[in-house]
């Protein structure tokens, strides 16, 4: 599943999140390794965020950390997330690029993580986005996006 999220206080960005989680990592482990990632002192997972409209492309490459059994899932799943603040000043306008690009209609975002221990094949993630996903995505990440966006 892959989520963004918003935060805004006092009419200013707090954060713009993004997350996907990824079932049954630990099955995984023979080809990917989640473990090196895993938390706030984990390793950082090199991600590229690919997001496709008709002939439109955006994109934003980051570290991201991970945790088991997020947002309620079952403990074996294991969340890829990252939450751009202000202060993430390259990396910030980047993403909100991609999620203004992702709600203007149907389209796809591709995750990619680096395996990072194993130096062997990425993971790559892809969500394909309809018309109904891209009016949710603009409701949720409308406040975070420039003004000239929304």
């Amino acid at each position: 599943m892959l989520r963004f999220g918003c935060a805004v206080q006092r009419g200013r960005i707090n954060n713009l999140s993004v997350e996907f989680d990824l079932p049954d990592a630990m099955a995984l482990g023979p080809v990917f390794d989640v473990l090196p990632f895993e938390g706030p002192d984990g390793a950082g997972a090199a991600s590229l965020l690919e997001a496709v409209v008709g002939d439109a492309k955006q994109e934003v490459r980051f570290f991201a950390s991970g945790w088991f059994g997020g947002n309620g899932g079952p403990a074996n799943s294991f969340t890829f997330g990252r939450a751009f603040t202000a202060e993430d000043r390259g990396a910030l306008p980047r993403l909100q690029a991609v999620a203004e690009l992702l709600t203007h209609g149907a389209g796809r975002l591709s995750w990619t993580v680096q395996n990072g221990a194993r130096r062997e094949a990425p993971l790559l993630a892809v969500f394909e986005l309809n018309e109904a996903d891209a009016a949710s995505l603009r409701a949720a990440v409308a406040p975070c996006l420039p003004h000239g966006s929304r």
